[in-house]
Order: structure tokens, then C-alpha cells, then sequence
């Protein structure tokens, strides 16, 4: 059996102790990424500010601990202050009082009879605590200090499987990160309790307490320099069954079933588009009159010369793409519209997709235009698959763009595609981390990522149901790679 109590003060009876930021949030996160580890919901117990008073924390663990059995494994999470008195640590509760600190207090040696009474071989304690808000004058800082490490040490050490893990070393300050809503050190450790960091995991699917530890000392850093422009100094803490054979999560099961999930399917098409583009030179244009002359440099007139030049090409593109749709589809007269050509521009709008063109001028050639093509608002994705489409679209598209359900943390995908360069044919981003550009092994196109957009970009044009495959190449090594956190292609794939 697996049981774990949570405790979170976010705010304090007391005025003049500090609240902190985010540690409610801290605790309904970790109660819901342990219960993707096998924790039911009946042998979780969580406490959150107002709830968390010296008597039912000492309640809630009284009963919670005195259950155990040898076989059983316990979690205790704890975000708030801490402190110590000469060599004894302490755990602030909601109605803790600075004028009766010790008295209003938890002390972890008492915690730890219980722990020894019990008998319970697993162990496992994550402390997202300093005394920083809670020695507010001289007199109390006089008094009390910082965590004491050897009494955690004194009992750790001699238990047969236990650990515990610190968010800072005695001393430092335990951040919060406002990017993350999250403790920085508790939000590193919830994504890899839900099996969202493959460098955290070993072989790829089991998270030891030396593998979690190993992923802590640098990830809280990093966290640390998103958030804030100064320095920040917070050093993980670890005492106990430091080991890679110490199990916390194993998620060959979860990977699997989220691999699975997050892999190609006919349902994704709906959001993507299919983008190309063709050159011509003004003076090749219908419209262009020989009494006229070919810009050569580019302004707004230019522009409007373009486009009105290019007016009988563009009509002539919606009225072919009109017929094919309506020969190839077999569709009725209202079940297609075309608008345009106007203002450079028109469309085709049908049941199942829009098709675009519009014109603009070269920007690298005045003299000439670039004509975009794009096929979006895709409502029918078996539509996009069928022969219909490829015969009016063939060789028309060298681009495919995709828009992810969620939002695609940048600096993170560019910092995992640098820990991934020996499967990377090249890799390029800016300094700002705006945009990623990379190739990838076996995938014959340049992969363009954004903060909400993904292109895959070929040499030339290729027939749609190639660049449909080619896009799958791509998110099956994303999948693969056990990166699928980073950009979700599937809504329901969603860790």
C-alpha cells in the first residue's frame, strides 16, 4: 500500500508570518502526480493553509503513519517554513505563532518516532521549506536558525530505504517561480514524478532517487534564471537511499499508453495547411501594359501595381481550382463559393477546406511578384487524404504548418534539442529564443518551430499525402524520443 499526506501553508494565522506563494498549487499538483504513480485517492491525505493546524497535521500523520505496515511505502510533501532549535528541525504550521514558535510547531523528531514505531521500510519525505519570511526580527533570528542536516541525516542514514530530499541546502532561500506558478524546486519535481523529463528517467522509464536528484541539481538552477534577472543561488539537498537502483516511478506502462496516444493520426490534419508559392516577373504579367514600367524598387505603389497586374492570373487560378473541386469532389454549385479576385487575392471556400492565393511584390526582386497558395480551415481530414485532393493539389505545396493545442514552451524544445544533436542533422535558433530551426535524421524537410506554429519546409514541391508523411516522420521521432510534453500534437495526448 502506498500513502502520502500532503502539506501546504500558503497563508498564516499570524501577521507577521510571510505566506507563500504557490504552495497550495505546490500540493494539489503533487497530490495529482502521484496519483499517476499508483497513489489512490483514498490513501492520499492533503492539507492547505486554513487545514493545515498543528492538530491536524499531528492528527492526519498519527493516523496516516500508524497504518503502515513494512511492505508499505509513505510520501510525506511539505511546502512552507521551516526552522530549527539548537539541533531539531521544525515545521511551521497554519496557526504558528513567532512568540511560541517550538510549542505551536512540528517537530520532525517526533515525526520520525512515529516513522521507527511503524516499521515502514520505504520512506520518502520532500521538504520545499527555508526559514526565509519566518525570522522576521532580530530577537527571534537570535533564537532559531535554518534547517539543522544531521538530525534528517541521523535518521535517514539508518533507515533501510528511506530518502529525503530538500529543495535548498541550510541556509539558501527556496524560490518560487512566478513563470511556472509552482515552488521553482516543486515544479521540477512534479514533472518528473509525471514522467515529463526523459534525462530524469533511467533507461528511459524508471525515476530513481539518484536519477531525480541528478535532474534537481541542474533543472532548479535553470528554472531560476527564466524567472529572475538576478542571480538566484538554490542549491536541491539530499540525504538517505541515494541510489539509481532506489525506484520512486516507473512509467514504462504510462509512456507506452502516452506514446500511443500522442502518435500519428487522421484527426491532426484538421490542423494543419498546406502553403506554396510560385515567382513570375511583372512584365510576364496580363496586366502589365507595354507603355509601363517594371519597378525596381519596392513601395506601396509598387505593391498596388503588382497586384493589379496579376488580377487575370488570379482569376484564372480560382476558376481552375472552382472546376477541379467541383469535377474531382463531385460538388454542386452551392456547395462551392468563390470570392474574388479582389485586392491582389480570392478564395475558394467549399465544404471541407479554404483554398487562398494572393499576390504580393518580390521583396528580394521588385520587378517581380510571388504568388501564395494555401489550403486552411481544413473541417474533413479523410477529404485531405484522399486521391480527390492530391489530383487538383499535386505538386502545388512545399510547406505544411501545424498549430499545437498547446502552446509550445520554446527555450525548453531548444535546450532538449541541444541535449539530442547526435539524431539532428543541423540545428539553429536565435538569441532571443524566438524561433527553432532544425533537421532531423531521416526527415528530408526543415522543421520551423515557434511558440505556436510548426513548418516543415521542402526544397520543392511535393504532392500533399508526402507532406502529410513527412509531418508524421517528424512527430514519430518527437513521440519517440519521449518528448511529447514539449509540443502536443493531439489534445487528448496532454500528460
Amino acid at each position: 500500500m502506498s500513502i502520502a499526506v500532503l502539506i501546504a501553508v500558503e497563508e498564516y494565522a499570524a501577521e507577521d508570518i510571510k505566506g507563500i506563494r504557490y504552495a497550495r498549487n505546490d500540493a494539489e499538483q503533487f497530490q495529482k502526480a502521484l496519483a499517476a504513480i499508483g497513489f489512490d485517492e483514498a490513501g492520499q491525505e492533503s492539507l492547505i493553509s486554513e487545514a493545515a493546524t498543528k492538530a491536524n497535521i499531528e492528527s492526519t500523520l498519527r493516523t496516516a503513519i500508524s497504518s503502515l505496515t513494512t511492505g508499505d511505502t509513505f510520501y510525506l510533501y511539505y511546502a512552507g517554513h521551516g526552522f530549527c532549535e539548537g539541533a531539531s528541525n521544525f515545521l511551521t504550521c497554519h496557526d504558528t505563532r513567532t512568540a511560541d514558535l517550538v510549542a505551536t510547531s512540528i517537530g520532525l523528531e517526533w515525526v520520525f518516532g512515529l516513522l521507527r514505531a511503524a516499521g515502514c521500510q520505504k520512506i520518502v519525505v520532500f521538504l520545499d521549506s527555508c526559514h526565509s519570511g519566518l525570522l522576521v526580527d532580530d530577537e527571534v533570528h537570535a533564537a532559531f536558525g535554518d534547517r539543522d542536516d544531521g538530525e534528517l541525516r541521523e535518521f535517514f542514514d539508518h533507515a533501510e530505504h528511506g530518502v529525503c530530499f530538500a529543495s535548498c541546502q541550510s541556509g539558501q532561500v527556496s524560490w518560487g517561480s512566478r513563470r511556472n506558478k509552482h515552488g521553482a524546486w516543486t515544479f521540477n519535481v512534479i514533472e518528473a514524478l509525471r514522467g515529463n523529463v526523459p534525462t530524469a528517467l533511467e533507461n528511459g522509464t524508471s525515476l530513481s532517487s539518484g536519477s531525480l536528484q541528478d535532474h534537481l541539481a541542474s533543472a532548479v538552477q535553470k528554472t531560476l534564471r527564466r524567472d529572475f534577472v538576478e542571480r538566484r543561488d538554490q542549491t536541491p539537498w539530499v540525504c538517505g537511499s541515494i541510489s539509481h537502483e532506489f525506484l520512486l516511478a516507473e512509467f514504462g506502462k504510462v509512456l507506452r499508453s502516452r506514446k500511443a496516444a500522442a502518435g500519428p493520426n487522421a484527426s491532426q490534419v484538421a490542423r494543419l495547411s498546406f502553403c506554396g508559392e510560385t515567382r513570375a516577373y511583372i512584365k510576364k504579367l496580363s496586366g502589365f501594359k507595354k507603355h509601363q514600367r517594371v519597378p525596381t524598387e519596392a513601395s506601396s505603389y509598387a505593391e498596388t501595381f503588382a497586384r493589379n497586374a496579376s488580377g487575370e492570373e488570379i482569376r484564372e487560378d480560382l476558376e481552375s481550382v472552382y472546376r477541379q473541386l467541383r469535377d474531382e469532389f463531385g460538388l454542386r454549385r452551392k456547395d462551392l463559393e468563390k470570392v474574388g479576385p479582389e485586392d491582389g487575392g480570392g478564395s475558394v471556400i467549399c465544404p471541407y477546406f479554404t483554398y487562398t492565393v494572393h499576390v504580393v511584390q518580390n521583396p528580394d526582386d521588385p520587378s517581380g511578384v510571388i504568388f501564395y497558395r494555401e489550403i486552411s480551415d481544413i473541417i474533413e481530414s479523410d477529404r485531405i487524404l484522399a486521391d480527390d485532393f492530391r489530383n487538383v493539389f499535386r505538386g502545388m505545396f512545399g510547406e505544411l504548418k501545424f498549430s499545437p493545442p498547446v502552446r509550445v514552451d520554446l527555450e525548453e524544445f531548444i535546450d532538449r534539442m541541444e541535449e539530442m544533436r547526435e539524431h539532428l542533422q543541423s540545428l539553429d535558433f536565435d538569441p532571443d529564443g524566438t524561433y527553432c530551426e532544425l533537421r532531423l535524421d531521416g526527415v528530408d524537410a526543415v522543421l520551423k518551430v515557434t511558440a505556436t506554429e510548426i513548418s516543415l519546409v521542402h526544397d520543392t514541391s511535393k504532392e500533399p499525402r508526402v507532406l502529410i508523411e513527412t509531418f508524421f516522420e517528424s512527430q514519430r521521432f518527437l513521440v519517440d524520443t519521449h518528448d511529447v510534453q514539449l509540443i502536443t500534437f493531439d489534445s487528448s495526448a496532454k500528460p
